[in-house]
């Protein structure tokens, strides 16, 4: 019995994720995942990064103050040029809008070519130990900030700037589990946080 012949696997879609960082930038940044290269385009010229070429992925959650659901992506090659991708949109003074849709999109088709093309390249994420260890300590300098101002009491104003800083523990917190220090291989997944959730 002759068995059918074998298909011929379907080719990666191109899939692109475009932002501006600030308002110094007229146009967006362009990442496009191609079957063989990362296209990265900015200030009107493009770069082909070939995925043979890229040696690590870093990921981290790096919020701010406008933009508390930033992730970003950091693409490393074997001559040291390096691409950050960024989920936040500039789209005027204190207002980002979120692409995160796009972004993950971008990442896990990256993700999937690397795993095809450099097998040995590095799946990196989270902040640095003293970044790291500095948050946490300032989380535990907040709680005790908050403790001590309800034991003792304070002047209302007190009272209102610490609520706001509760208001800002989820995203810290976040912070703190997504952005531990890890080197993992690329065929491992992301661990929890460093990529946003898509609802």
């Amino acid at each position: 019995m002759s068995s059918a012949p074998d298909t011929p696997p379907l080719p990666l879609p191109r899939v692109t994720h475009a932002v501006r960082k600030g308002v110094h930038e007229r146009e967006e940044r362009r990442w496009t995942c191609t079957p063989d290269t990362l296209e990265v385009t900015q200030h009107g010229r493009t770069t082909s990064i070939p995925y043979a070429r890229i040696t690590a992925l870093r990921l981290r959650f790096e919020p701010g103050r406008f933009a508390t659901n930033r992730c970003m992506a950091e693409v490393v090659t074997d001559t040291g040029l390096s691409a950050a991708i960024d989920n936040q949109h500039w789209a005027g003074v204190a207002r980002f809008e979120d692409r995160s849709l796009t972004y993950r999109l971008t990442i896990e088709a990256l993700l999937a070519r690397l795993r095809a093309a450099n097998p040995q390249a590095r799946l990196e994420t989270g902040q640095g130990a003293m970044l790291w260890l500095g948050m946490g300590c300032l989380m535990v300098a907040l709680l005790g900030l908050f403790l001590a101002v309800l034991t003792i009491g304070g002047p209302g104003i007190a009272m209102v700037k610490l609520a706001i800083l509760a208001f800002f523990v989820p995203t810290m917190v976040r912070y703190l589990r997504a952005n531990r220090r890890r080197v993992l291989p690329i065929t491992a997944d992301p661990p929890d946080g460093v990529l946003p959730a898509i609802a």
